[in-house]
């Protein structure tokens, strides 16, 4: 297991300033984790907030544009997967910072490049919101005032369990938050993140901006709490998921464990395969979607009977020009739309070679 590479990091952060792009995944816990590097730099940064996955094939391009227009000092990334010597991305040669939880191929590390992963110093499942607080408040940056929103996070990305200690932190200096079930989505801070979850699939990605801003204002987890605004949007949200739900429970395709299914909302593809994998989590999952040429899919398998991610890097090896990755129990990715049925052919038949062993 290598170094946490913390006085690296501790470094890197030292040395930033001025106009700063940050990328982040687009779930909770990665928008947690860019407000806590706001929280942590405001004082000396400007940060140019940029939420999308790399794994969009236009993405790369669209990175080099904004930075011939903006000219950012550098580039931090969390949340996410980047290798920066891939053909997406070696012509990016600015100061760069990853901060990731998903398991990666290798060590990027390089003159301007900075990789910190979590697999590379703890074998625990550790949320990036929980890696960016450790790590400012480490480096001697107050986010105490923040703790809670590394606390939505880590419920947020299923990390209850493993931070239990952290959460009773949180839980000491605010009791009121201990209620429910207190490191499971059925409590205030996960309450919280199922209403940080509705607005960021309302709003999309064009308009993430908005979910930024409600969250850099609250100055305590009450506010997002007894939001009207987040109510109201959770709602319209909840209603839409139903609905997929139902719609899913039509249109899905079958084999074996795995079930497929083309979602009629794009944005719902993630949340839908979560939602039904935690009602059955010995199946796997997938849900899609299509545009522009390209198939977008999220999968999920709660039992942890199959590593989704190990999966998934053999399978995609397989399938031209395809991208993807995650964790365990949660992947996503794209490949073009003709290899749809070589894609659905070799996971069925992974699997069932996997159910045969």
């Amino acid at each position: 297991m290598k170094k946490d590479k913390f006085e690296e990091f501790k470094k890197f952060i030292e040395k930033l300033e001025g106009k700063i792009f940050l990328i982040y995944h687009f779930d909770v816990d990665g928008f947690c984790s860019a407000v806590l590097f706001q929280h942590a730099l405001r004082e000396k940064c400007k940060f140019v907030f940029v939420p999308s996955p790399p794994a969009l094939p236009s993405f790369a391009s669209e990175l080099r544009k904004d930075i011939e227009l903006e000219n950012p000092e550098a580039i931090v990334f969390v949340d996410l997967q980047v290798d920066p010597k891939s053909d997406s991305y070696s012509g990016i040669k600015l100061k760069t910072l990853v901060m990731d939880h998903h398991k990666p191929p290798k060590d990027f590390d390089s003159k301007n490049f900075l990789h910190i992963n979590t697999h590379f110093f703890s074998k625990k499942y550790y949320p990036a919101s929980k890696l960016v607080y450790d790590y400012f408040t480490k480096a001697g940056y107050d986010l105490s005032k923040y703790k809670w929103v590394s606390g939505v996070g880590v419920i947020a990305d299923k990390g209850g369990e493993e931070w239990k200690d952290f959460l009773d932190k949180i839980y000491a200096e605010k009791p009121e938050l201990k209620t429910g079930d207190i490191y499971g989505f059925d409590c205030p801070l996960g309450d919280i993140g199922k209403r940080l979850s509705s607005a960021i699939l309302y709003y999309g990605r064009t308009r993430a901006n908005s979910v930024m801003d409600i969250m850099l204002d609250a100055e305590n987890p009450e506010e997002l709490l007894n939001s009207k605004d987040l109510d109201e949007l959770n709602e319209k949200m909840q209603a839409k998921i139903r609905q997929s739900i139902e719609s899913f429970e039509d249109d899905s395709e079958s084999h074996g464990i795995l079930s497929f299914c083309e979602v009629k909302n794009k944005r719902l593809k993630s949340i839908t395969a979560t939602i039904l994998s935690m009602k059955e989590p010995n199946r796997i999952f997938i849900l899609y979607s299509s545009s522009g040429g390209y198939v977008f899919f999220s999968m999920r398998h709660s039992s942890g009977r199959i590593d989704l991610s190990d999966m998934l890097k053999k399978i995609l090896k397989k399938i031209p020009g395809s991208r993807g990755g995650g964790h365990p129990g949660a992947t996503g990715g794209i490949f073009k739309k003709k290899h749809f049925e070589k894609f659905k052919n070799e996971l069925i038949s992974y699997v069932n070679k996997y159910e045969g062993e």
